[in-house]
């Protein structure tokens, strides 16, 4: 499956519409907040949810980012739930 990395204005447009972010892309380039669509690991994902890397909107990834002192960039979307223009 491949991913489309949406700026933060287009990923808002997405989930108004009803798609579901697969990883919220924060600054450092070693961690990342994963979102309701990721589904490649059930490990990883179970992982991610005990270490506070999970995030079901993204107002819940902005608040993770800030408690580590970072911020959140762009929002991945499997390309087959959206329509790129």
């Amino acid at each position: 499956m491949q991913l489309y990395r949406a700026s933060l204005e287009e990923a808002q447009h997405f989930i108004l519409n009803g798609k579901k972010p697969y990883q919220f892309v924060i600054k450092n380039p070693h961690a990342k907040i994963l979102g309701p669509a990721y589904d490649a690991s059930e490990e990883a994902l179970q992982q991610a949810k005990e270490r506070g890397f999970y995030a079901e909107t993204l107002e819940e990834a902005q608040k993770i980012a800030t408690a580590h002192n970072d911020e959140v960039i762009e929002v991945a979307f499997y390309t087959k739930d959206i329509q790129i223009v």
